[in-house]
């Protein structure tokens, strides 16, 4: 006798419909000579689905050319995700929650340029790299 186990894999899943603007994770990825244009301001979401088990590490990372990096990005609203604090240009936001995941994040200052890693599932190797800039 032979009985069937269906495994569920790990999943994260990114929905276009937010409650707070576009989904960081569904913008284009850029290259650090051509990144994507957000607008300053206006709010965006990272907006993300777990199924049990998974888990997500986003990592924010300034590379603007200001001397000030702080204060580059605000967020609040968060739902389902911890936040690190702000350290040398680096700020981490990760998630096990399962379903739904989402935080507002604004993009302030006169410009600026962030990379965003995105780590699923615990790898060591990002999904996506993303680079935006403002102006």
């Amino acid at each position: 006798m032979f009985t069937l186990v269906a495994c569920k894999k790990m999943q994260v899943s990114y929905p276009v419909s937010t409650n707070y603007g576009e989904n960081i994770f569904l913008l284009p990825s850029g290259i650090p000579e051509n990144p994507t244009k957000v607008d300053k301001g206006e709010s965006y979401n990272l907006k993300a689905n777990l199924t049990k088990k998974a888990s997500l590490r986003v990592v924010f990372t300034n590379i603007s050319a200001s001397e000030t990096p702080k204060d580059r990005w605000l967020f609040n609203n968060k739902v389902g995700w911890y936040a690190d604090n702000f350290v040398n240009g680096i700020q981490e936001f990760s998630s096990t929650t399962i379903g739904d995941n989402s935080l507002n994040m604004v993009f302030q200052g006169d410009s600026g340029t962030v990379r965003i890693d995105v780590y699923e599932n615990g790898s060591a190797v990002p999904a996506d790299v993303k680079y935006l800039y403002w102006e």
